[in-house]
């Protein structure tokens, strides 16, 4: 008989949990175990998790195996309810990271592309998320302001920009944008269990482009 792992009842999150291989990105690599990992923020039972996401229990096994196999979540407690052992889990981390080595494309084999298993993964969460949002009303679609300068935080901001920069102006826009991110982020956890607060999602990239600015001319 395979001895069960002890739970860790004095477990802490830590602050972050670096991805570094390829076999736990592709763990990742799924939108419901993404989902699974964000309920994960605070202890929870497989029970718990699929009322959430609206399952059957038994259609987490897997993924909780796999996620606990990889060192994405531990087993913090263990409790008997009328015979029962309930599991409790907590995610590893409050967030995660991949290491920027797994994201070197590889063309000649998609399966073993960090890069778009990780892009694609993130995507397909945020759409899965844009959609239940704007079914479960929480998105206002009636906002039809044509100012541009004004935001409304209870819409959809999407906004996508091909911009011209010399590498120190690229440099400074990211060095102000990671600060402001890190004060929110820093906010968010002081009040994350605050039931007054709304959740919110962001997805943000910003990368060189190896696209053409311009047309080529067809002239001779």
């Amino acid at each position: 008989m395979v001895a069960q792992p002890e739970p860790k009842t004095d477990f802490s999150p830590a602050d972050v949990f670096v991805v570094d291989n390829l076999e736990t990105l592709k763990v990742l690599a799924d939108p419901l175990r993404i989902r699974m990992l964000d309920l994960m923020r605070d202890p929870c039972t497989v029970k718990q998790v699929a009322n959430e996401l609206e399952i059957p229990p038994t259609k987490l096994y897997y993924h909780i195996t796999q996620l606990e196999k990889h060192g994405l979540i531990v087993l913090v407690d263990t409790q008997i309810v009328s015979g029962i052992i309930e599991k409790h889990y907590q995610a590893v981390a409050q967030m995660i990271r991949v290491k920027r080595q797994l994201l070197s494309p590889s063309p000649d084999n998609v399966d073993e592309n960090g890069l778009e298993l990780t892009v694609s993964s993130l995507w397909q969460d945020v759409i899965g998320n844009l959609r239940e949002s704007s079914m479960h009303g929480v998105i206002d679609t009636s906002d039809d302001r044509e100012d541009e300068t004004e935001f409304n935080p209870a819409t959809l901001n999407l906004r996508s920009y091909n911009w011209a920069l010399h590498p120190e102006q690229a440099e400074e826009f990211l060095q102000r944008y990671n600060a402001l991110l890190e004060e929110f982020h820093e906010l968010s956890k002081s009040q994350f269990n605050d039931d007054d607060t709304q959740l919110y999602k962001l997805f943000s990239v910003m990368f060189p482009s190896s696209r053409k600015r311009h047309p080529k001319s067809t002239a001779d």
